[in-house]
């Protein structure tokens, strides 16, 4: 049985040939600039600058190279940092792309949870993050 990174190999040259897939360069220089972009927002994030944060989250997003995993990251974290600085309308659209599009439900009802108690709704956000703790035990909540 040929092993994970040979099959991931032969789909790779699979896709190539058959004219799918696009410059690899490009695709290099796309999650090499998500990446940067990335680190940048979780660098400001880390230091509660919620305007440079939300900028980085949103070039990063917007980048498209970033992996599955950190583009949820990226979007719930978008969330917080709209909330924090009271763009709710502009938090709740990111919170309905993130439900249409999430991979990560407990990353989805954490930053949820955040949007609803800067919102002042306690009780809705209690409750979304305990549906989040249902799902992954050990999830933190935002912004503490």
């Amino acid at each position: 049985m040929p092993s994970a990174a040979v099959k991931f190999l032969f789909l790779q040259a699979l896709l190539l040939s058959s004219g799918c897939g696009g410059s690899s360069t490009e695709a290099v220089e796309e999650r090499k600039s998500s990446q940067e972009a990335f680190n940048e927002a979780e660098t400001a994030f880390g230091s509660n600058d919620y305007t440079t944060a939300a900028a980085k989250y949103a070039e990063a997003i917007e980048a498209a190279g970033l992996y599955p995993e950190l583009y949820d990251i990226a979007r719930a974290k978008l969330i917080v940092c709209l909330a924090a600085q009271k763009k709710f309308s502009e938090a709740e659209q990111e919170l309905d792309t993130l439900k249409s599009q999430h991979l990560d439900k407990a990353v989805v009802l954490a930053a949820e949870s955040y949007l609803l108690s800067a919102q002042g709704k306690k009780s809705a956000a209690k409750k979304a993050f305990a549906q989040a703790r249902k799902i992954r035990r050990g999830i933190k909540p935002f912004g503490k």
